[in-house]
């Protein structure tokens, strides 16, 4: 019943109830882990978007409380994946909205941003846009367990509204 359904999520610790990874069955993680995947450093269309992974800091927690000390202690870890990005299209860009970042990890779960800190201290208004040429590092921060980060991880980016180029792309973590 409802009732029982509330009672069960009001026992849930806030732990439980911030947790933004969303388990997965090994199947599916395991095609997306044979999906083509780029190394750092490596340039990939994504949607309007020429865009390099350049950095994978796997201990975050004091640059993200730094800049945004609203984000609180980790769960886990804070991990954050360092993005440059040019922006290839017509109109306005915007990455914020644009290059979302996912993290799969080897525990059968997909991270998402809401985990940390989605803005790392700066508010999407206050971003410019960006005209075609135009770069920009993009950061996505990640609240993971370290048991979920090894070799069959990958980092992955979509841009969903694209009308060309729109398909994810994965990254292996370096």
């Amino acid at each position: 019943s409802f009732a029982e359904f509330l009672e069960e999520s009001e026992e849930l610790s806030e732990s439980a109830q911030n947790d933004y990874a969303y388990e997965y069955s090994a199947g599916y993680i395991a095609e997306k882990v044979a999906q083509p995947a780029n190394a750092a450093g490596d340039e990939v269309t994504v949607g309007d978007y020429t865009v390099t992974l350049v950095e994978l800091d796997r201990d975050a927690e004091a640059e993200v409380l730094d800049r945004d000390p609203s984000a609180g202690a980790p769960d886990h870890n804070y991990v954050i994946a360092r993005f440059s990005a040019v922006y290839n299209g017509e109109g306005d860009g915007r990455p914020w909205l644009d290059l979302p970042a996912e993290l799969v990890g080897t525990d059968n779960k997909i991270y998402s941003v809401m985990g940390c800190s989605m803005s790392l201290g700066m508010r999407t208004v206050d971003q410019e846009l960006l005209s075609k040429g135009d770069t920009v590092t993009q950061e996505a921060c990640f609240d993971v367990p370290d048991s979920a980060l090894g070799e069959d991880s990958r980092l992955s980016m979509r841009m969903i509204l694209a009308e060309q180029n729109n398909d994810e792309v994965f990254w292996r973590l370096p």
